[in-house]
C-alpha cells in the first residue's frame, strides 16, 4: 500500500533526479557558512507584490550553478511555461507550456489542472507514467478550509475506489504537520515541520509530500502559504503493518532576506524532500515583481 502514495510520474522525477545526482556529488565539495538562521545584512528591497519565478541550486563552495526550476509568467500574471534546467550539462530536462480554457489549465495532451472559483487548484489529472498510455491514471483532489489553507488531498489511482488521503494541520499561519493514510487505518507517511520566528514575504509553498506539484509549484495557486521561514522537516514513511520504515530529515539555515522580507537564499542540508524542488545545498530565489 505504501507504494500508492509514492508513485511518481516518471518524466518529472527523472528530470529532477538528474539534477539532484549532480547536487549530491557537489555537496561533497560544499560547505555551509555560518550557524545562525540569518547571515549577512539584508539586500535592497525587491519591490511591490513579488513572487518567486526561479529556484536555483548552487554549489556553495565553487559558486557553480547546478540546476534551476523556472516559471514564466505572462502579462496577465498567469504562468505560461515551466522549465527544469541542468546547469552542469547545459540542457533542458523538462518543460511544459500552460494553455487555459475556462477553469482548465492543460500542461500536456494527457495532463491538466481544474481550478476552483478562487483560481486555486481543485484537481490534477495525470498518469503514473505519462509516456505509457497503459499506466494507471492518477487523480489528485485538493480541498481548502475557510481561511484558504490546503487542509486535505485525495489521491485516486486507476480504478481503485478508495483514495489515499493526506490531512494537513496548520498552526499560527504555518503548515506544521501532515499525515497520509488509506481509509483512515493504513498509515502511509507523516511529516513534522518547524519554522523560524522570521516571517517570509510571499515565499514558495511548503508542501513536503506533494511530489506531483513540484515542477509546477511556482506557477499554481494552492491557497494560503506558510507565514514563516521553514527551518526543519522530518518525514516518516510506514510499512504495510503501520510501522515506521524510513525517516528523512532536512534542515534549512543561513537564510538571506531582502529588506522588504523576501527570501533570496537559504542553505538546505540533510535529505531531499520531494515536494520542495531543488532545495538542496545553497538555494537562491529570483522574483518577478509588479
Amino acid at each position: 500500500m505504501n507504494q500508492s502514495i509514492m508513485i511518481r510520474p516518471k518524466k518529472l522525477v527523472a528530470a529532477l533526479l538528474a539534477i539532484l545526482i549532480f547536487a549530491g556529488c557537489a555537496k561533497e565539495m560544499s560547505e555551509e557558512h555560518g550557524n545562525g538562521p540569518n547571515t549577512g545584512p539584508p539586500t535592497p528591497p525587491l519591490g511591490t507584490d513579488c513572487k518567486v519565478e526561479k529556484i536555483t541550486s548552487v554549489d556553495s563552495l565553487s559558486g557553480i550553478g547546478l540546476g534551476s526550476l523556472y516559471s514564466q509568467f505572462g502579462t496577465n500574471d498567469l504562468a505560461t511555461r515551466v522549465e527544469i534546467y541542468d546547469s552542469l550539462a547545459q540542457s533542458l530536462k523538462f518543460a511544459a507550456n500552460f494553455t487555459y480554457a475556462n477553469d482548465t489549465v492543460r500542461v500536456s495532451d494527457k495532463e491538466f489542472f481544474i481550478l476552483d472559483p478562487s483560481f486555486r487548484v481543485k484537481t490534477f489529472q495525470t498518469f503514473a507514467d505519462v509516456t505509457d498510455p497503459n499506466s494507471d491514471s492518477l487523480l489528485f483532489k485538493y480541498y481548502y478550509d475557510a481561511n484558504g489553507y490546503l487542509n486535505k488531498k485525495e489521491i485516486y489511482q486507476g480504478h481503485i475506489p478508495v483514495p489515499a488521503t493526506v490531512t494537513y494541520t496548520w498552526s499560527n499561519g504555518n503548515l506544521t504537520s501532515l499525515e497520509a493514510d488509506v481509509a483512515g487505518t493504513i498509515k502511509l507517511l507523516s511529516a513534522e515541520l518547524q519554522y523560524s520566528d522570521q516571517p517570509a514575504t510571499n515565499f514558495i509553498y511548503i508542501l513536503p509530500e506533494a511530489y506531483e506539484l513540484a515542477p509546477y509549484i511556482l506557477s499554481l495557486n494552492l491557497g494560503t502559504k506558510s507565514k514563516n521561514i521553514i527551518k526543519k522537516i522530518v518525514m516518516t514513511t510506514y510499512d504495510d503493518n503501520g510501522n515506521a520504515s524510513k525517516t528523512y530529515t532536512s534542515n534549512y539555515s543561513n537564510v538571506k532576506l531582502s529588506s522588504d522580507g523576501y527570501v533570496t537564499q537559504l542553505y538546505a542540508s540533510g535529505d531531499y524532500i520531494d515536494g520542495l524542488p531543488l532545495l538542496t545545498n545553497l538555494t537562491k530565489f529570483s522574483y518577478r515583481c509588479k
